[in-house]
């Protein structure tokens, strides 16, 4: 046997030898990762709030024709934070010989036996106003301190995403109950001004279409991080009935058809928009206003072809469904390795919700699945992806704006302190109005069977007329209340005059400042022309000398 020969370097390895640090690539990675670990905890330290999303499982019962086929049930709910999926199933102790066998039944498939960890998980027993409390209920205070939050149901078709977004006549959906607490959360805010805007829109083979409004497509229109939508109408509700109202209408314009796997498919992803301004009512011509927008999603489920049954037209729509949630997908799974590029521009649904899941926005992710065996696969990848999803990191940041009011406004502000100075003199008006007929009334009643005496220290006390006795007091609860509430309005009122006066002080001090400008401004042509006149005459004298001149060397 000859030597073995050895592997000769090349030219240029020999003369650039590769140096290698001790720590390889591992190094650079680990130094990369403290790089970014360190930009992300300034930039999270500066300028915002560091989260992840919140994932929240809920597993529906059973439909009738589940039930009808006697499907296995792989869901077993541990508690409200773990789920197994696919547990493993009690085997026949197998005997051979007076030996106990260790070996599995081969002919059966092994079980799977896996555990999901989630912020909360609902068992089939739970209700619409469960999840609401344990999901979405938090995120009215959230949105009303100046943060965007984004609600947004996902799962395989027929697993019951629609009636948790939107619900049904007798059990309201996660939507209705959030406007209704927002509305209650208006109610209860006393020192500031809120004004509503909803949108609601549909994508629909990847195209936009606005519910309420029902007509050609939209586009979508992004500048940096900001996606905006151009002829979506945004329209400003009354109450919590006109939303209802609206979303019935909404609804009735979303495209929905019968497949195989689900009586009333949704064929499209719905997404309501609510936009929350917030302004102090005494902020005058500058102060802070708050921006904040919630979404409210209802996404399409994922499905399959050979078991929906879909031929033609649902085909498609099946496909292009498919085609979103795969690039939604890919997002979850690109956030939640921490890639540099996200691939939001494969479809629009991941345009519209570019900010939910991995901008300023304070999320909550409702994976919903069914129980039975029948869609064991997509069971499985909707738990999959919900435990992907918690591993995405979302940075909070406020959105209040220093805005200085346009001098034009001044009159809308000062109108509505005048409101409220009317409102609150007719409220203590009423309450005095009250407070006399109260006191009338005990008045009467005493008159009958005893004296009002005054003692010493100004108190008004009943004395029997039969015995001379003390019998008591008329400072009744309800006129104390109310000269409280009194005192209470009376300084709000004051308060509100001299903010008044304040704001007719400036009123004042503008038209002054006005009536000087033209003052000055007429000074000031009257000079300009006094100037044009006496450089004319300059300029004749001039000619004239220039003339004279000329005509002396003639």
């Amino acid at each position: 046997m000859g030597r073995p020969t050895l592997a000769i370097k090349s030219p240029k390895r020999l003369g650039n030898p590769r140096r290698r640090s001790t720590g390889g690539r591992s190094g650079s990675a680990s130094s990369a990762t403290t790089l970014g670990s360190k930009s992300s905890a300034a930039a999270s330290g500066s300028a915002g709030v560091a989260a992840n999303i919140r994932v929240a499982v809920r597993v529906r019962p059973e439909n009738s024709r589940e039930k009808a086929g006697a499907f296995k049930n792989v869901i077993n709910v541990v508690d409200d934070k773990m789920l197994i999926f696919d547990p493993k199933e009690d085997e026949e102790v197998f005997y051979f010989q007076g030996k106990k066998q260790g070996r599995r039944d081969l002919n059966k498939k092994e079980n799977k036996d896996q555990k999901f960890a989630f912020d909360s998980v609902f068992g089939p027993g739970s209700t619409n106003l469960e999840i609401f409390d344990g999901t979405t209920k938090d995120l009215v205070d959230t949105i009303f301190n100046g943060y965007n939050c984004s609600v947004f149901a996902y799962g395989a078709t027929g697993a019951g995403k629609t009636f948790t977004m939107l619900g049904a006549k007798d059990c309201l959906g996660i939507t209705f109950l959030t406007m209704q607490q927002i509305y209650q959360k208006i109610d209860s805010v006393e020192d500031k001004t809120c004004e509503i805007g909803i949108s609601y829109l549909e994508v629909y083979n990847e195209t936009v279409i606005d519910l309420l409004n029902p007509g050609a497509q939209l586009n979508i229109r992004e500048n940096g991080s900001t996606t905006t939508i151009p002829g979506l109408t945004v329209h400003k509700p009354t109450g919590p009935d006109h939303i209802l109202s609206l979303l019935s209408f909404g609804n009735g314009n979303r495209t929905q058809h019968a497949t195989d796997a689900n009586s009333e498919s949704s064929r499209s992803h719905a997404v309501l928009q609510v936009f929350l301004r917030q302004k102090d009512k005494g902020a005058g011509l500058s102060g802070e206003v708050k921006m904040a927008k919630m979404s409210l999603i209802d996404l399409a489920g994922s499905e399959k072809g050979g078991v929906t049954g879909n031929k033609g037209a649902r085909f498609r729509e099946g496909s292009n469904i498919n085609k979103s949630l795969l690039a939604l997908g890919n997002c979850i799974n690109a956030l939640a390795d921490g890639s540099k590029y996200i691939p939001y521009r494969n479809s629009k649904l991941t345009r519209l919700l570019k900010d939910s899941i991995g901008g300023n926005c304070r999320t909550v992710m409702i994976a919903n699945v069914s129980p039975s065996s029948e869609t064991f696969e997509d069971t499985f990848n909707t738990l999959k992806y919900a435990d992907r999803a918690k591993k995405i990191k979302i940075n909070l940041k406020k959105n209040v704006l220093n805005v200085d009011f346009h001098i034009a406004q001044y009159a809308k502000i000062v109108e509505d302190l005048r409101g409220e100075i009317v409102l609150l003199k007719g409220r203590i008006q009423e309450l005095e109005t009250e407070n006399e007929v109260i006191k009338t009334g005990d008045e009467y009643q005493v008159g009958s069977s005893a004296v009002v005496r005054r003692g010493s220290d100004n108190q008004d006390m009943e004395v029997d007329s039969t015995n001379n006795e003390v019998v008591g007091s008329t400072d009744d609860t309800p006129v104390h209340t109310n000269n409280l509430e009194i005192e209470e309005l009376q300084m709000t009122l004051n308060r509100y005059t001299g903010r008044q006066k304040d704001f007719d002080d400036m009123q004042a001090r503008l038209a002054e400042f006005e009536e000087k400008n033209s003052a000055q401004g007429q000074q000031i042509e009257v000079l300009e022309m006094k100037n044009r006149s006496q450089q004319i005459i300059r300029n004749q004298e001039q000619e004239s000398s220039e003339i004279a001149s000329y005509k002396a060397r003639i």
